[in-house]
């Protein structure tokens, strides 16, 4: 999770991966290049971007294990704790862009044009809650218009 929040707007996939690495390395994570946004858009999604035979655990910057047995306990609609701590360890209370499903697949078109657009109010992106365990942890099931700033989650990807 960042700490920033960036609107619709985020150059696409490449653009939220490079702000992931970015936030990694400005707080000195190992293997800061290798974070990307959990991210989709119409034709590219964390399931196809990320490493599904991940075994590990994915855990929050502070230690709190979100995942027990990698990807398959990721994307299995139920996680252990919510992911509400930025890279500084700051809880995140908000919506983050997601446009994805608990199984790593897209939900469809709310993506703000690929991420490529902030100008247009009717415009939407999907998001997903840092409150929640369940598949709303990264599906919600509401849009927001693309103006809106919303942060992103970030997932180590070794």
């Amino acid at each position: 999770m960042t700490n920033a929040k960036f609107t619709g707007n985020l150059g696409g996939l490449s653009g939220a991966d490079e702000e992931c690495a970015l936030a990694a390395d400005a707080v000195k994570l190992p293997n800061a290049g290798s974070f990307k946004a959990w991210l989709s858009n119409g034709s590219n999604w964390p399931a196809k971007r990320l490493d599904t035979a991940y075994s590990g655990m994915y855990v929050l910057t502070d230690g709190t294990v979100v995942a027990e047995n990698g990807w398959a306990d990721l994307t299995d609609g139920e996680l252990l704790h919510p992911v509400d701590l930025s890279e500084t360890k700051m809880k995140v209370n908000a919506a983050p862009w997601t446009n994805t499903k608990a199984d790593g697949t897209s939900v469809g078109a709310s993506h703000c044009e690929s991420w490529t657009e902030e100008m247009m109010p009717q415009i939407v992106g999907a998001f997903g809650s840092t409150n929640a365990t369940d598949a709303r942890w990264t599906d919600a099931m509401g849009t927001s218009s693309c103006t809106g700033e919303f942060p992103l989650y970030c997932i180590e990807d070794l």
